[in-house]
């Protein structure tokens, strides 16, 4: 939310430049969930944060979700800049099923 509100220090705007792009996501080789393929200053792998390609995941999702203009971020190449035109309808939504709790066979006894 902060890259798309453009609030990342130092990133000078709400233009997002992609290192890697999103239309080249894969669910099987790499990146993969859970994995650390991306920079880290210390090894990754534990129980205190997230694994970096996990993290590259979740943003593309998010984006997705919430930018009127999420087309277009599956046409990006690698390095292009992007920046989400929020869609206020669709961030409420996400804010919304977030909240609420799961039903039938993902729900907890």
């Amino acid at each position: 939310m902060c890259a798309a509100k453009g609030l990342v220090p130092g990133q000078g705007g709400k233009g997002i430049i992609f290192s890697k792009a999103p239309k080249d996501l894969e669910f099987e080789g790499s990146p993969r969930l859970g994995q650390c393929s991306g920079y880290s200053q210390v090894d990754c792998v534990g129980e205190d944060g997230y694994a970096t390609d996990s993290i590259f995941f979740l943003e593309v999702c998010l984006f997705s979700a919430i930018c009127s203009n999420r087309q277009d971020l599956f046409r990006l190449r690698s390095g292009d800049e992007w920046e989400c035109d929020l869609d206020e309808g669709a961030y409420w939504d996400l804010i919304e099923k977030l909240r609420t709790p799961p039903v039938g066979a993902w729900q907890r006894p």
